[in-house]
């Protein structure tokens, strides 16, 4: 799932679980290899969503110009062992252009399956967006992850 849109926390290294399986409360800043080394390796659907991670990380760092954050989420984010997708919200500049390029592609990857699901949000929704995913169903505070591109 990815949604176009965002508090943040300048940390740059990923924590310990809690005893619920997720990230201590926070956004943290981090690098594609920490990312692998934390969540890309325990199983085949793992190194699966992160090979897909990396490549739209890729195709994000070659645009990184209209690009002012990338965020993840979803199971791949926990302690879960077969984590079932990446969440991701991407927040353009507002130089970006509907009719930029990259959005070709991220629609492309979306029609490839390297993520499900595109929503645009207006800039002014993001604090509510972020808010949503920093909880769990149960409404338990989480963190979430910014990839540094």
């Amino acid at each position: 799932m990815v949604y176009i849109i965002l508090p943040f926390k300048e940390d740059y290294m990923i924590p310990e679980f809690n005893k619920y399986g997720n990230l201590p409360d926070g956004i943290y800043k981090v690098t594609l290899k920490e990312i692998n080394k934390k969540f890309g390796t325990e199983s085949t659907q793992r190194k699966t969503l992160f090979k897909h991670l990396k490549s739209l990380t890729k195709l994000l760092s070659e645009n990184k110009g209209v690009i002012k954050r990338f965020i993840i989420d979803g199971s791949f984010v926990t302690n879960v062992e077969f984590p079932s997708d990446i969440d991701c919200i991407i927040i353009f500049s507002k130089f970006f252009s509907s009719r930029n390029s990259l959005l070709i592609k991220l629609e492309q990857c979306q029609m490839m399956h390297i993520f499900d699901y595109t929503e645009y949000i207006d800039a002014n929704d993001y604090n509510e967006m972020i808010n949503y995913w920093r909880h769990t169903r149960d409404r338990r505070l989480k963190g979430i992850l910014e990839v540094q591109l």
